[in-house]
């Protein structure tokens, strides 16, 4: 586990980013960074290289791991300073939206992935 407030990681590798679009907090669509290594990574088991998926893949009901700082439960609206991980399932994202309408949280059609734990 990560938390971005804690110690350093034995693990951890300079980076400079060099493009980071913030949104204002009201909209958390397509976060995304451009991170520029100051050296080629050393791929361990905590450092790998990330797989895209194809344009237009479908991968609803497919188990997935998932890592990230988002909402971990529709009942608490703080985020967590710990990287967390998890093994879920993808749903669609009408199944997403009509779960998380009583929020007021507008999803749209390809800027979100949604999954659900059926425990």
């Amino acid at each position: 586990m990560v938390n971005l407030f804690g110690p350093p990681n034995e693990f951890e590798q300079v980076l400079r980013v060099d493009k980071f679009d913030m949104h204002d907090g009201s909209y958390i669509t397509n976060d995304i960074a451009v991170i520029t290594m100051a050296t080629p990574a050393k791929l361990n088991k905590n450092v790998k290289v990330a797989v895209l998926a194809e344009k237009d893949s479908n991968y609803v009901r497919e188990n997935c791991t998932i890592s990230g700082w988002g909402r971990t439960n529709v009942e608490v609206f703080n985020q967590t300073n710990s990287l967390q991980k998890a093994m879920t399932s993808i749903v669609s994202t009408e199944e997403c939206m009509q779960r998380w309408t009583r929020l007021n949280t507008v999803l749209s059609e390809g800027t979100v992935l949604c999954v659900l734990d059926e425990t």
